[in-house]
């Protein structure tokens, strides 16, 4: 009886540290201790991105506007494309509403899929005066068992002249689970209820955080 015991207060010398760290890290990490079994430490994966790139952005000011957000157009062959393109789009307006990137910025579901002409006349009709769009120039849903990874080119035009002011364009993935084995207890990665939306709003957060900081400074 002895010998079981010394090993579970050694086990949880090595793993107590490690779980209090992450666990300030990371809410949902989670140590689950099996005594019938090998000690599975539950790590969440994060996101693993590149640095937005900017292409074009506003030199004059940007702030106070009515702006319209339509679905993105998904570039590469696939099923569903407009309905991937909804659900990509949706995540980007919902975050960015939630950091309050725009002081008045509406979705207009039925505008898309993007074509800037179109969207434009949209734009000008609903009297806005900044309309965003853009695409999808890559996507791959591997669910909760294989790598999903997205990439996005958002553009913004004044909606009077028909310039663009705003392009940018950022790829980020999250990687499929892994297992890792350390002998006494082993490590998985656990990938989030909806992994594509996941991915898409870390992009967003960085993107929405490149024009936060240009329409702060035109205030």
């Amino acid at each position: 009886m002895r010998q079981p015991l010394l090993f579970i207060f050694r086990l949880v010398l090595i793993l107590l540290p490690w779980s209090l760290f992450s666990a300030g890290c990371s809410s949902g990490n989670r140590l689950d201790l099996d005594f019938t079994g090998k000690p599975v430490y539950y790590a969440d994966s994060r996101v693993v991105r590149n640095p937005p790139e900017v292409h074009i952005y506003p030199t004059n000011e940007v702030g106070g506007l009515k702006v319209l957000f339509v679905p993105f157009k998904v570039i590469q062959k696939m099923d569903n494309p407009e309905m991937i393109g909804y659900s990509l789009s949706r995540a980007v307006w919902q975050t960015w509403s939630a950091m309050q990137v725009f002081e008045q910025f509406e979705f207009m579901a039925e505008a898309g899929p993007f074509r800037r002409d179109l969207a434009l006349a949209y734009a000008k009709a609903r009297n806005a005066d900044m309309l965003v769009g853009g695409f999808v120039t890559h996507v791959f849903a591997g669910g909760n068992s294989a790598d999903n990874r997205v990439a996005l080119q958002i553009e913004a035009y004044d909606v009077n002249s028909g310039l663009q002011v705003w392009s940018v364009a950022q790829s980020g993935a999250l990687p499929a689970p892994q297992t890792r084995d350390y002998l006494v207890f082993a490590v998985k990665n656990r990938l989030p209820a909806d992994p594509l939306y996941a991915v898409t709003a870390a992009l967003a957060v960085d993107m929405g955080e490149i024009m936060l900081n240009w329409i702060r400074k035109a205030e």
